[in-house]
Order: structure tokens, then C-alpha cells, then sequence
């Protein structure tokens, strides 16, 4: 599984990157607020709001 936490205002630029690398709409969650990490946005080092995710498997289906 492929992730990158972002803040709000990155939020639709990573998932534009998601999709680009792997041609199909990621997952995004929101980032625990009870967590002891304090993860930060990787393109602007602000607080993390969400985690996009996209499942990368080379396994085919059929």
C-alpha cells in the first residue's frame, strides 16, 4: 500500500498524484486525532489532516 499524509490544502493535489501513478481513484482517510504521532503534510510540513492511500497488488484478478 502506497500512503502520503496531507493537510486540507493539499489534499486534491496528492490525490491528482495518486491517480496519475496508478490510474484509479485512491482512498483517503482522515488522521486519527487521539494519536500519539503527529504526522505532518508531505508537501508543506503542516499538520496532517488525511492519509491518502492507493492499494498497488500485482495480482490480477479473473
Amino acid at each position: 500500500m502506497t500512503k502520503q499524509y496531507c493537510c486540507l490544502e493539499h489534499v486534491e493535489l496528492c490525490m491528482e498524484k495518486m491517480i496519475d501513478a496508478f490510474e484509479q481513484a485512491p482512498q483517503f482517510f482522515l488522521v486519527e486525532e487521539e494519536s500519539t504521532a503527529h504526522p505532518t503534510c508531505g508537501y508543506c510540513q503542516n499538520p496532517a489532516r488525511y492519509i491518502v492511500a492507493n492499494n498497488c497488488s500485482d495480482t490480477k484478478s479473473g
